[in-house]
């Protein structure tokens, strides 16, 4: 079982947005771990992930006030670096991965009908690992990360055991791995983008 994630006061929150060195240090304590792990488990490396962090941490401060009032403060976080991640995963990898040439190089027509059919396998391959996943395993992905709920909150929205929560998305993920890494022999990020991309995370 995992260790328990540690509660982050509101207080904190409201400090960072008052520019407060001492909120900010301690939410950074709090959540870095629980961040890092996030960025990992989805192919991310660690390097990058932390870079993430870090400038999403940046990004936080420098708007200080500007901050929205937020009840789930780590749902915001993880969704601040899951967007951060995409976006420099977008900007600096996902063209040269899939073409093989450097940014600013403009096919021709007929390699972006390929790579349009590509797109549309890998999303058709991506709907049948999904198919295998049982209802409850959907509902469950869903929970967790398109509305970055917890597995605490989400035992208690499903009436499942916490326990049970952890177990049905472990298995769930698993399978998703093995039946995306068995029907294409490619990276796992790409892949995981689309899955972000079809659950609409």
């Amino acid at each position: 079982m995992p260790s328990p994630v540690p509660e982050i006061p509101p207080s904190l929150w409201e400090g960072l947005r008052n520019r407060d060195d001492s909120s900010l240090s301690e939410l950074y304590r709090l959540t870095y771990n629980d961040l890092l792990n996030f960025g990992i488990y989805f192919g991310f490396t660690a390097t990058d992930t932390k870079d993430a962090i870090n400038q999403v941490y940046l990004e936080l401060w420098e708007r200080g006030e500007k901050l929205p009032v937020v009840g789930n403060i780590r749902s915001y976080l993880i969704t601040a670096l899951r967007r951060k991640l995409l976006k420099d995963f977008n900007r600096e990898n996902h063209f040269t991965e899939l073409t093989g040439r450097e940014p600013g190089y403009e096919p021709p027509y007929e390699e972006v009908i390929v790579q349009a059919q590509e797109q549309q396998h890998l999303q058709q391959t991506l709907q049948q690992a999904l198919s295998q996943l049982t209802p409850r395993q959907r509902q469950l992905i869903e929970l967790r990360f398109f509305r970055n709920q917890g597995n605490e909150e989400i035992a208690e929205a499903t009436g499942m055991h916490i326990n049970t929560v952890y177990n049905t998305l472990s298995s769930a993920l698993k399978l998703l791995r093995q039946t995306l890494n068995r029907k294409e022999k490619r990276s796992l990020v790409p892949l995981w983008l689309l899955i972000f991309s079809l659950l609409g995370l």
